[in-house]
């Protein structure tokens, strides 16, 4: 089978390629690094039938050693928990996993958010504060939306719980609702919503940003043409998003 056609269809086609060298295949799909380039992400042959390796070919540490002088003051315990959270391996700097036709949307996936939460570490090194934003913005608007009924943590298709949904009103369609304060938790959300289209899931979205600084503008352009609607600002989101509800259910 075909890996580019495979992710092609879980990725509602917004996915190419491109062959660096024989044998191996750079996958190139919406998804970037803070920068605005695009994910490293390359597919070759596996050892067994029917089987492919992804791997960023080092490329993600690599930018790491930008910001940081050392692996270890760029926090290697956290890297490798990183990796090892999202199932994949680290082999001399090397980020990758193997695949096979069902697990390989997953594991690509899996790679893109190990990326995401690692390329994340250069800009927590430069804001160290530690932003309540996502609670905040949650708990302030299951309370402002109480008269709809929301329910937190919310899985719209059964056995695929990496389909979550933040905030939930249920209606005849219903607003899922999403909370980014950086790249990684923004990224899930605009694949969560493509991938909840692609199954035929029927719904309204709104994503809740802390700052458009802290998205970077490739991934804002992406996102933006997959989500309905999004709010910056915790003071806007509090106020406006009731209203916006309010005005789409008259």
């Amino acid at each position: 089978m075909n890996p580019i056609a495979i992710l092609g269809h879980e990725l509602n086609n917004r996915i190419s390629s491109l062959e660096k060298r024989p044998g191996i295949t750079q996958i190139l799909a919406p998804f970037y690094y803070d920068d605005g380039d695009m994910q490293e992400v390359y597919i070759i042959e596996g050892a067994g039938p029917g089987t492919w390796i992804l791997s960023d070919f080092g490329m993600t540490l690599m930018r790491l050693s930008y910001t940081f002088d050392t692996l270890q003051e760029g926090r290697q315990a956290l890297i490798e928990k990183i990796v090892v959270e999202n199932g994949l391996r680290l082999i001399d700097g090397r980020i990758e996993v193997e695949a096979n036709p069902k697990t390989l949307f997953y594991n690509y996936m899996d790679m893109n958010r190990a990326i995401s939460q690692i390329s994340g570490l250069r800009y927590q090194k430069q804001h160290r504060t530690v932003s309540t934003f996502l609670e905040d913005v949650l708990d302030g608007l299951m309370e402002r939306l109480s008269p709809y009924h929301p329910t937190r943590d919310y899985y719209p298709i059964k056995d695929r719980d990496d389909l979550r949904v933040d905030i939930n009103l249920p209606m005849k369609k219903p607003f899922f609702i999403y909370a980014a304060r950086e790249d990684e938790r923004y990224l899930r959300a605009g694949l969560t919503c493509s991938q909840l289209t692609v199954l035929g899931v029927r719904f309204r979205s709104i994503i809740l940003i802390e700052s458009e600084q802290t998205i970077s503008s490739a991934n804002w352009k992406s996102v933006t043409n997959i989500v309905d609607k999004q709010f910056v600002g915790e003071t806007e989101i509090l106020s406006a998003v009731p209203d916006y509800i309010a005005r789409e259910i008259a």
